[in-house]
């Protein structure tokens, strides 16, 4: 089967499994597929990226997605051969390929990976709502996760034989049981952290353009990915390491920290040193289950500070306010925050 049949091949099991249609070997073969290689994980969010864009305009989806869908194949050409992609992309194909894109989307977005139960594995997917209370996982080897608001695991209820393997988006304080002949693997956008036994604090939404990762005991392996899959670095943290990847700028930072600061989310406080506004109101906004909206001009205001989750909203933000220098207007879960003139 030459690489354009098992593309297509591929893209039709999705559309047959998420169809309800998928016979037993589908399923099995596209488990081994999107197992096979971190990149196959990753083209899910390709394939959102031109389901939002047929979204927003479905009458000249065809034109507007051509760019999109280009890349996609050249990716998925990538991880069956090792040659440079360059086939030309025939300008029909997309139409009929929006459909397989469509759907398996439409699938992430509904929680592929809590619904996907090939043979005996199944996987769960819990989720902490923005204004949610964070939640204590335990997983099948006795290891603990604590999901921060608006944050999400998708986990297998029996680990692989070969590693543990969990996918995060948010943030979260793992405690891993050791093992080392079982690595522990956290999934992360354009990022893998590997460890045997250890305890380390996460933060890596979605939504957000750097991910943060902070080690308080024992050791870990970071990997950071450039938007292709392609290794940008491969680092060893020790404790006390934080790890800053910016996923736009494709770079990354370490520094010293107080990793006992780390989890105090845990406990009932946030505590933010030298960090900019914008993140900071992000992750208040999660907490309170709001949006905060500041004007351009503030976002990049650096503060340092505790906030204890038993002030409101209003009081937290009074405390960033301390020279006076924006007002509030709050318009149902809605508060803006606007420089004073």
């Amino acid at each position: 089967m030459n690489n354009q049949e098992l593309e297509q091949e591929t893209g039709e099991r999705m559309v047959r499994y998420f169809n309800n249609e998928a016979s037993a070997e589908d399923v099995k073969d596209l488990y081994e597929w999107l197992q096979s290689s971190p990149k196959n994980r990753d083209l899910l969010f390709q394939l959102k990226d031109i389901y939002d864009l047929i979204q927003r305009n479905k009458s000249d989806a065809a034109e507007n997605v051509d760019a999109s869908w280009a890349k996609l194949l050249s990716r998925i050409k990538a991880s069956h051969t090792h040659e440079a992609p360059c086939r030309k992309i025939n300008k029909r194909a997309p139409m009929r390929w929006l459909s397989y894109a469509a759907v398996a989307a439409a699938a992430a977005m509904l929680g592929f990976w809590s619904n996907y139960h090939p043979e005996t594995t199944t996987f769960n997917e819990v989720s902490v709502g923005r204004g949610g209370t964070s939640n204590r996982i335990v997983l099948a080897d006795g290891s603990c996760v604590h999901l921060n608001a608006g944050s999400e695991l998708r986990y297998p209820t029996v680990f692989a034989e070969e590693s543990r393997e969990v996918m995060l988006n948010g943030e979260a304080w793992f405690e891993i049981t050791g093992n080392e002949t079982k690595p522990f693997v956290v999934r992360l956008q354009q990022q893998t952290v590997t460890v045997r036994g250890t305890s380390f604090n996460v933060e890596a939404y979605a939504d957000e353009s750097v991910n943060v990762v902070t080690l308080a005991s024992g050791r870990i392996s970071l990997e950071s990915c450039d938007r292709e899959g392609k290794r940008i670095s491969l680092i060893d943290m020790n404790p006390g390491d934080r790890a800053h990847f910016d996923r736009a700028r494709e770079t990354v930072a370490i520094e010293k920290v107080d990793s006992a600061t780390a989890n105090v989310w845990m406990n009932g406080e946030y505590k933010f040193r030298d960090e900019p506004m914008e993140l900071i109101l992000k992750r208040l906004a999660n907490h309170y289950g709001v949006m905060i909206l500041p004007d351009d001009s503030l976002k990049h205001i650096r503060y340092t500070g505790t906030f204890s989750f038993a002030q409101t909203v209003e009081q937290s933000l009074q405390l960033i306010n301390y020279d006076n220098q924006f007002r509030l207007r709050k318009e149902g879960d809605t508060i803006y925050l606007m420089r004073k003139e």
